[in-house]
């Protein structure tokens, strides 16, 4: 790579993006971590050092918990953290592009866009800051710290990522299934009816990420198995298939 010192940029995402260790290192990404309590003992949600098997069983132990009943409680990244975290990456050389977890679920990107603009009232070394909200989460947010990895490698300025990541979001869909609407429900964050149902048991229910507003499950349990629902809501969506020879579909589990 023959690309200058200037041109260099550091991507950073914060855990909810739910990159593993192993693609972080692959795609030199830093990660931030949302620090959760679990019945009041501390759960710092992203450790790098952990190997796959080690992440995918810290994360069955933390959603079990759920499943039993547990108290969670959710933390926002402060605007220090981020000060700390960007100022570093800065005075080393290097410009900041951040992918932040949807605004309309968390304080976080609040939290960022402070700290960036108290750096670039006297910016170390001349970098710059730039923060895309993802408007979503997981899967959906994590890939566009990928894409930008990608395109770094292949040459191109912060700039140049920036101006078209930022499109991409608007253009994301998502669709989850949950085996409780519990938590969902009482951080406020279902539509009208999917709150009456709250008292329902299911196996399954399956919910659609608007990140943008909140999350609707006015769909459930479909026929024994909400993979049928995930691909009903695909082939009946209009326009989350614009073009479907040409629309990437991603699946993750948890």
């Amino acid at each position: 790579n023959n690309r200058q010192d200037e041109d260099m940029f550091q991507i950073i995402v914060d855990s909810a993006a739910n990159i593993p260790a192993e693609l972080v290192k692959q795609y030199n990404i830093k990660v931030l971590s949302f620090v959760n309590y679990v019945n009041g003992e501390k759960l710092v949600c992203f450790d790098p050092e952990l190997t796959y098997e080690e992440e995918r069983a810290k994360a069955k132990t933390y959603y079990d918990a759920m499943r039993n009943g547990a108290e969670v409680k959710t933390s926002l990244i402060s605007t220090g953290d981020f000060e700390v975290a960007f100022r570093k990456v800065m005075e080393a050389g290097e410009d900041v592009l951040y992918f932040s977890l949807s605004k309309n679920i968390s304080g976080t990107y609040n939290s960022a866009r402070i700290a960036m603009e108290e750096l670039m009232e006297n910016p170390p070394m001349g970098r710059k800051i730039r923060i895309i909200d993802a408007l979503n989460a997981s899967l959906a947010q994590g890939i566009l710290a990928i894409y930008a990895s990608e395109m770094r490698d292949r040459g191109m300025e912060i700039d140049e990522v920036y101006d078209i990541l930022k499109t991409y979001p608007a253009k994301m869909n998502g669709v989850f299934t949950v085996g409780d609407l519990k938590y969902l429900a009482k951080t406020g964050r279902l539509s009208g009816s999917a709150c009456a149902e709250t008292s329902l048991r299911h196996k399954s229910y399956f919910c659609k990420a608007d990140f943008d507003r909140c999350f609707s499950a006015e769909q459930f349990y479909i026929d024994g198995c909400c993979l049928l629902a995930v691909i009903h809501s695909l082939n009946h969506t209009n326009g989350i298939l614009p073009d479907r020879k040409s629309t990437r579909l991603n699946s993750s589990h948890t």
